[in-house]
């Protein structure tokens, strides 16, 4: 049984038992190749974002803006680091007003790259 057809059915256990691993966890796992990890860090990270977790906004974000498990989408990172940044984070702050400056996921806005630094 290979790496990732292991990991998978430790995930997957995982949840069915009620102790399904953080998404920082499948995250560490996603940036070591393993693509079934990148899809559940980006799924549950997501759904603790929705529900307010700043620090899982952020993660949403970085998998987006690195292209991490998938296409680099830097429109979907500016909404998760805004997400992040609205939460208290102040390191999705300047990221999103990296790209705001920039224009890197939508136009550029000085004017907003500035009120976020």
């Amino acid at each position: 049984m290979n790496a990732s057809v292991l990991w998978f059915s430790l995930v997957t256990l995982a949840l069915t038992a009620g102790c399904a691993p953080t998404p920082e966890a499948l995250a560490a796992r996603c940036r070591a190749g393993d693509t079934p990890a990148c899809a559940a860090a980006q799924t549950s990270a997501t759904r603790l974002c929705d529900r307010g977790q700043a620090a899982a906004c952020e993660l949403v974000a970085d998998l987006h803006a690195t292209g991490t498990g998938g296409p680099k989408d830097l429109a979907r990172a500016r909404e998760f680091f805004d997400a992040a940044c609205e939460r208290g984070k102040p390191e999705s702050c300047y990221r999103l007003a990296v790209l705001h400056r920039q224009g890197e996921g939508g136009p550029v806005d000085r004017v907003r790259a500035r009120a976020l630094y």
